[in-house]
């Protein structure tokens, strides 16, 4: 019963805070101050934009984004034990980010370009992913801790058309990916992926405060891995994982695995202004990804079915200089995984393996609810107070259907962050400090299969399950300053960086820390 105390008390603390705004950017250009174009303005547009929030950007006219462009780079490094068994003990990370926007006549677009390059230490039980924990059940294991290098690349932009007879606009969203991953000993990877991803929109205002929206969206990715050893005269035992623990064990110098994927989603929306101006949008996917062993691409190994729902409710009210935001979300997930047993058949005729049975062996699950409440005390060169409480209840089902596993996870985060900016002679300096907390409900796994004293369940599963299943404290402390370039155009420089600490409670570690560091300009 203390938790349940708990929780209703941070959530009556959150709803009970207010504060105020003045103005955000253009889009609410019934304030009588003109927003200052720095960070801080841009942050809060994108914190109380309706459209911008959702996958349909035929929307964008109607929020009146302010028209910008800026530019980051950014250093962050983490360190600690408290961790899942797949993430490295240490990381570092060098990143250069871009976006800005402009009206092309009536019409309006932003795009966005960035690099990231991470460097992960001593991650072990993985040769086949750059994102192990991107919840992908087939996959190569190995127990050889090693270093990556992997390297992130996106761009992508949104576009919206005029409005026409004041009633309908069109909009398309755009995004592709492509990644490299490097895993530094053997059994050593090298893997390749891409993602492109297309979103077109249209929106149709019933009333002028009322609107609604819809849009589709198509997603295509593929990853590929390649397995070898550089010392061949020494194999590596490794296991070929299907789902909750239940893996093959081989020995050699790995395998070459193929990811490829299509999604389709679909979403509407509706907006109404009033006293509280509301936001309505829900999105439903359906998605596919199979798993390929080898270079031909001929033997399957897996196949995923997922489907996901989401539901989000946005309210927000503008008083004088006080602006209130109410989220609240919830999203519903169900993944089935097929596996295949294949026969190889010889022949110059013959594609090699072929398929003589498949069935569905796992099925995975999740729900998550969600609240929050943002609360601002703006200026024109961006806010005095930020106050933000939120409180979410999440909980994970996992089955391995034969022979039976099981997995449950549930638990209930909330925290409030404060954030204080000053602004003296041109300059303005934030400071802010983030208190969050995980509290545990249920983690149990269960293992039904013939190897219950191999790696893969003693280290790798109950690994995530301690992590999982683990209570802990999160600490961040935010701060950015940022400052006028002499006799600039609203051309601002800034300094950004935050540290947080990691405290878990009884999971058998110490924690986790890190930092970030960025510096800017807007302009």
């Amino acid at each position: 019963m203390n938790i349940f105390k708990e929780i209703i008390t941070c959530g009556v603390a959150g709803l009970v805070l207010v504060a105020g705004l003045v103005l955000t950017v253009s889009s609410l250009s019934a304030q009588e101050i003109v927003p200052k174009k720095n960070v801080f303005t841009l942050e809060m547009g994108d914190s109380l934009g309706s459209w911008r929030n959702s996958r349909n950007a035929a929307g964008l006219s109607w929020d009146k984004p302010m028209a910008f462009s800026r530019i980051q780079m950014d250093y962050a490094l983490e360190d600690g034990n408290f961790k899942r068994p797949e993430a490295p003990a240490r990381s570092n990370s060098q990143g250069v980010y871009a976006i800005g926007n402009t009206h092309i006549k009536d019409s309006y677009i932003q795009g966005f370009l960035s690099y990231n390059r991470h460097k992960r230490e001593d991650a072990s039980f993985n040769a086949s992913l750059i994102d192990p924990t991107r919840d992908m059940p087939y996959r190569v294991l190995d127990s050889n801790a090693s270093d990556w290098i992997n390297q992130h690349y996106k761009m992508g932009f949104d576009w919206t058309s005029r409005v026409f007879r004041d009633r309908w606009s069109v909009g398309v969203v755009m995004n592709y990916e492509a990644s490299s991953g490097a895993k530094q000993r053997d059994i050593r990877a090298n893997i390749s992926s891409y993602a492109l991803e297309i979103s077109p929109g249209v929106v149709y205002a019933l009333t002028s405060k009322q609107r609604i929206g819809a849009h589709i969206s198509y997603r295509n990715r593929k990853e590929e891995s390649e397995n070898s050893n550089v010392n061949v005269y020494v194999d590596q035992g490794y296991y070929l994982h299907y789902g909750l623990g239940h893996a093959v064990p081989y020995v050699g110098s790995g395998t070459n695995l193929n990811y490829k994927g299509d999604t389709w989603g679909a979403g509407l929306q509706y907006e109404v202004e009033g006293d509280w101006d509301l936001f309505v949008s829900s999105a439903y996917g359906i998605g596919a990804e199979r798993v390929t062993m080898g270079l031909l691409e001929t033997r399957s190994e897996g196949l995923l079915l997922r489907k996901d729902i989401s539901t989000e409710v946005r309210a927000k009210r503008i008083t004088g200089q006080h602006v209130h935001r109410i989220t609240l979300a919830h999203r519903w997930n169900r993944t089935v995984g097929t596996e295949f047993w294949n026969e190889f058949v010889s022949g110059l005729e013959s594609e090699g393996y072929v398929n003589r049975y498949r069935a569905n062996r796992s099925r995975y699950g999740g729900q998550q609810w969600k609240a929050s409440y943002l609360w601002m005390d703006g200026t024109a060169w961006g806010y005095r107070w930020k106050i933000d409480a939120t409180v979410a209840y999440e909980k994970e089902n996992d089955r391995y259907i034969l022979p039976e596993s099981r997995m449950n996870i549930a638990h209930v985060d909330y925290g409030i962050g404060l954030s204080r900016a000053f602004s003296w002679s041109g300059s303005v300096c934030a400071i802010g400090a983030k208190v969050w907390r995980k509290q545990n409900l249920t983690a149990d796994y269960s293992y039904g299969g013939n190897r219950p004293d191999e790696w893969p369940v003693t280290e790798l599963m109950q690994g995530d399950l301690r992590y999982l299943g683990a209570s802990y404290w999160r600490v961040d402390v935010p701060l950015t300053y940022t400052f006028a370039l002499p006799k600039g155009n609203q051309q601002e420089l800034y300094i950004r960086g935050n540290l947080f600490w990691i405290d878990p409670a009884g999971a058998g570690v110490t924690n986790r820390k890190g930092g970030e560091l960025a510096l800017g300009m807007t302009f």
